[in-house]
């Protein structure tokens, strides 16, 4: 069984196993629809992580702001194809 319980994350279901990523020229296994939104959302966290780590406020203070940008992006695109917006 899947544990479905997700907090703060996002749940990919798969029915098989799909392909590993592990290069930078490597896709993700899933419709070409959720590539953009897919890394908007790891950019968003990317970011948030950045700036919990920074020494320097206005380092942290740009990578919020970063942060903010993509996930705005993420729930839009979640939107517009209709995925539940993780966020």
């Amino acid at each position: 069984p899947i544990d479905e319980a997700v907090t703060n994350g996002l749940l990919i279901h798969y029915y098989g196993e799909p392909n590993a990523v592990s290069a930078i020229t490597d896709t993700p296994d899933v419709d070409n629809v959720f590539h953009s939104s897919i890394i908007d959302y790891v950019k968003s966290r990317l970011y948030q992580d950045r700036a919990g780590l920074a020494t320097d406020g206005n380092i942290a203070g740009v990578s919020l702001n970063l942060s903010q940008v993509h996930e705005r992006k993420w729930t839009e695109a979640t939107r517009m194809i209709r995925l539940p917006d993780f966020t």
